[in-house]
């Protein structure tokens, strides 16, 4: 992915509904549990067809955007590590605990200095909202969970931290799922 631009928006995925931010006149898409429930994709043509007709309403296509995974649809643990600590095997363990089907989850740990943060979410949820914005024309920079940037909920999707995530992109470039 290229980062020799910032992103202008940021697309915040929920369990139950996608919003664009800093454009809050864009109506939020919610997600119906005939396409998904429980960060399953259960119907992957109802999923796709509500994401295409979003990003027309969204008028998205052509703009470069950043996808923020809210903590309802990831996993998160941070782990402080021993001397002895293997962050393989602590990765592995996370992994087997997490319950989605081996196939369909995906991992990222981050090593700070002597802590592990841990990510894992339903990869066939996250690409498959990746895919229908690019096929939209959207410019996609990373899929990040927003746990790296400290925001908890949409509630906390204030200007300042809109402001915040728009500018770290060092932040995107070591948290981003599509490059695991």
């Amino acid at each position: 992915m290229s980062f020799s631009h910032k992103p202008r928006y940021i697309i915040f995925v929920e369990r139950n509904k996608i919003s664009v931010y800093p454009d809050e006149s864009v109506r939020p898409l919610a997600l119906s549990e005939e396409a998904v429930r429980y960060l399953e994709v259960r119907d992957a043509n109802k999923l796709s067809e509500l994401l295409k007709t979003f990003v027309n309403a969204s008028n998205l296509r052509g703009r470069r955007v950043l996808v923020v995974l809210s903590k309802d649809v990831v996993f998160q643990k941070a782990v402080v590590l021993q001397p002895n600590s293997d962050p393989e095997a602590i990765r592995a363990d996370f992994e087997s605990k997490i319950p989605l089907e081996p196939a369909d989850c995906q991992v990222l740990s981050l090593q700070q200095k002597n802590r592990l943060f841990l990510f894992g979410t339903n990869r066939a949820f996250y690409t498959q909202v990746v895919s229908a914005l690019v096929n939209g024309g959207v410019k996609v920079l990373a899929t990040v969970p927003s746990a790296v940037y400290g925001v908890t909920g949409p509630d906390k999707m204030v200007p300042e931290k809109i402001e915040q995530i728009m500018k770290a992109v060092g932040v995107a470039r070591a948290a981003n799922f599509l490059e695991v």
